[in-house]
């Protein structure tokens, strides 16, 4: 295997551990042109499958980039879209966040396109702060040409091999990520275009796994919990009232979905999705 030795910071603790050479060779690049205010915003996927080890890589790539990570890893693995809004605003230059919301897109056709209408609208806010952004998920064709080809920089698709031995991965960068997305998607097929490089990632963790289970499963509680909390009438309220406004722009402004949605900062997917559950109470 073709890894090189590399440390990061835990405490005041120094931890060894190795990566491919070659993904090091491309994350340089990232850092040598992360000095012109870009955020990287990097996709790490599974074949379309789970357990695939997308979760080690993301970790390992992001102690590569950021010493402060471990440190800090129960705020920077997020599974909320309030939670990385709010995380990512207090992050300094050069420091990493993974973004995991894979239980989620899982659940529905519908889950899968507020996940990226989500993404977009946070890709478009958080500007240049020059940070690297993990996005984990099992299957890649699951996103739209704007994510997966605009929006991001590379990918890094997980696959087992041996029946189900982990940690293997194909690099994809810029045109080959785009190549693959535009020959691959309708048949979610992984070996449409050849990888920029194959590669192997090894299995060290540093975080505690019991631990690091524990609080997914609480950041999980929390999130279904807050998904299933009632409106109150106030909201109930408000909701109407903008449900009225938006049919007045469409009716007497003959405004369309997509001009109502510049005006507030949404989507033209969510106006519609939002009048069609206003309009079917």
């Amino acid at each position: 295997m073709s890894h090189i030795e590399l440390t990061t910071k835990r405490k005041d603790e120094i931890l060894e551990y190795k990566m491919d050479k070659f993904l090091i060779s491309n994350y340089e690049h990232f850092q040598k042109a992360q000095r012109n205010n870009m955020n990287f915003n990097l996709l790490i996927s599974g074949d379309g499958k789970t357990r695939t080890g997308k979760t080690t890589i993301a970790v390992q790539s992001a102690c590569y980039f950021d010493d402060t990570f471990l440190d800090n890893w129960k705020s920077r693995i997020v599974y909320d879209w309030e939670l990385l809004i709010s995380t990512s605003n207090k992050l300094q230059p050069g420091q990493a966040i993974i973004y995991d919301e894979a239980r989620d897109v899982l659940n529905s056709a519908s889950s899968m396109t507020r996940y990226c209408q989500k993404l977009l609208t946070f890709f478009s806010r958080v500007g240049s702060k020059n940070l690297y952004i993990f996005v984990v998920l099992p299957d890649f064709f699951d996103l739209p040409k704007s994510l997966a080809i605009v929006q991001s920089h590379c990918l890094i698709n997980c696959y087992f091999r041996n029946g189900f031995q982990r940690g293997y991965f194909d690099f994809f960068n810029d045109n080959q990520k785009k190549y693959l997305y535009v020959m691959g998607k309708k048949f979610l097929d992984y070996k449409a275009a050849n990888p920029s490089f194959k590669g192997t990632f090894t299995k060290w963790f540093p975080i505690d796994y019991n631990i690091y289970e524990t609080h997914k499963q609480a950041e999980f509680e929390r999130i279904n919990k807050k998904k299933e909390k009632p409106m109150s009438s106030a909201q109930i309220k408000y909701r109407k009232r903008i449900a009225i406004l938006m049919e007045w722009l469409k009716k007497d402004f003959k405004q369309t979905q997509k001009e109502i949605a510049k005006h507030l900062d949404i989507t033209p997917e969510e106006v519609s999705q939002f009048l069609k559950r206003e309009n079917n109470k």
